[in-house]
């Protein structure tokens, strides 16, 4: 589904909010990569974002963690409601 680059970001914003809660900058997953202290990084950013933002992650990168922070306190089943109003 084509979305602007707006939307990529709160769509992003709530995927994360949905898959790992709260934002927490400490987290250590798995997934964690010590190559790059970049949060979305080792959450494997290009499962929240459409192919056509993966070369230019960098330029969204800070937006969708500030749009991620200001989703703390959400539930999930919200998120997931907020998601499908998009």
């Amino acid at each position: 589904y084509p979305c602007s680059d707006d939307e990529a970001i709160v769509f992003a914003a709530l995927q994360l909010q949905i898959s790992s809660g709260n934002f927490d900058p400490n987290r250590k997953t798995i997934e964690y990569s010590s190559s790059s202290s970049s949060f979305l990084t080792f959450l494997r950013w290009k499962n929240y974002l459409p192919p056509s933002l993966h070369k230019n992650v960098k330029k969204f990168e800070e937006k969708i963690i500030r749009d991620y922070k200001k989703l703390a306190g959400m539930t999930e089943q919200t998120a997931r409601y907020r998601y499908t109003q998009l």
